[in-house]
């Protein structure tokens, strides 16, 4: 009887572990783990990217949306707000014109940070000729323009005003992710 009683208890507990949700990526069974190409998923903090903070998927920040490695992500009005405003890492976005010196001389660099950063922070960049929508959003006046969406607070991209070279771009994201 002692042992149907244990037994009992151990189900009992197993039950009412799993219907908590206790083990929904804060443990080894965690869902989001290896079906997550973009980072870690961390349900239990205060942005979940398996929860209603990810429009694109139950497990995947990046699904439809598309990959975030490797350099700069190609943001669209389709993809913004998947890739940037509802995603937990902090982004450094430049909105530019395709036509813009400055644009071009920033390219290269902004390209070179983003490699160098793999894992830290995400890269990404608007073309304004194309995506008037998203630009107008943010109040683009200006080519190229460098916002930097915090990983915590996506309502207030702040304008980036550090040199433009992949190692000015890396020291700030550097001292962001600290």
């Amino acid at each position: 009887m002692a042992s149907f009683a244990k037994v009992l208890t151990i189900f009992v507990s197993f039950f009412f572990f799993f219907l908590s949700g206790s083990d929904a990526g804060c443990g080894p069974c965690d869902p989001c783990g290896p079906c997550n190409p973009c980072g870690p998923c961390n349900p239990c903090g205060p942005c979940n990217p398996c929860g209603p903070c990810n429009p694109c998927g139950p497990c995947n920040p990046c699904g439809p949306c598309g990959p975030t490695q490797g350099g700069p992500v190609e943001l669209t009005s389709a993809n913004f707000d998947c890739q940037v405003t509802n995603n937990c890492d902090l982004w450094m976005v430049t909105f530019a014109a395709p036509w813009c010196g400055f644009a071009k001389q920033l390219q290269p660099e902004f390209e070179k940070a983003a490699q160098n950063l793999q894992g830290k922070a995400k890269f990404g960049s608007v073309n304004c000729d194309v995506e008037k929508a998203v630009c107008g959003k943010y109040n683009i006046n200006s080519y190229p323009t460098v916002l930097v969406f915090p990983a915590k607070d996506k309502a207030n991209p702040v304008k980036y005003q550090g040199p433009r070279t992949a190692t000015g771009i890396q020291d700030f994201v550097n001292s962001q992710t600290k």
